[in-house]
């Protein structure tokens, strides 16, 4: 006499898998709010390292052209954005700025005391007769040309 097995199905019922699916919707319902900051963090950490740099560049130029000639000068945009002559390389891009002239240095002026975001392309704008060197972007909340 012949016994006929039956070879049980392996796999998941949908209730094991409909567990899983909640376990799962809750680790992320709790871990990407914690992560979703930090892509700000790190734009803010970029644009202060790079204004950082930057303005201690065209201070060093400043000390140096005083050194040299006896007469503290600021370089000139044309300076600024050379590389080799203010800065060994040319200007990082500006994270805030989804633009493909992220990296290009605006001439601008400083007037007043919250630096002036122009509306153009341009990732930074420097300010020649005084060696000021910013941001041009304005987030509200982030307020990165303050840095």
């Amino acid at each position: 006499m012949k016994h006929h097995q039956r070879t049980l199905a392996h796999g998941f019922t949908l209730v094991e898998l409909a567990i899983v699916i909640v376990i799962l919707g809750l680790l992320a319902a709790i871990v990407v709010p914690r992560f979703q900051g930090q892509n700000d963090f790190a734009k803010a950490s970029a644009t202060k390292a790079a204004l950082g740099s930057i303005r201690t560049a065209i201070t060093s130029f400043r000390a140096a052209r005083a050194m040299e000639d006896g007469a503290p000068r600021y370089p000139t945009w044309t300076e600024l954005t050379t590389p080799g002559i203010v800065l060994n390389e040319s200007v990082v891009p500006n994270p805030y700025k989804d633009t493909t002239q992220n990296d290009q240095v605006l001439q601008g002026q400083w007037t007043q005391n919250d630096p002036p975001v122009f509306l153009s392309d341009e990732g930074w704008v420097y300010d020649s007769t005084n060696g000021k060197f910013w941001a041009n972007s304005s987030t509200d909340d982030i307020n990165e040309n303050r840095f």
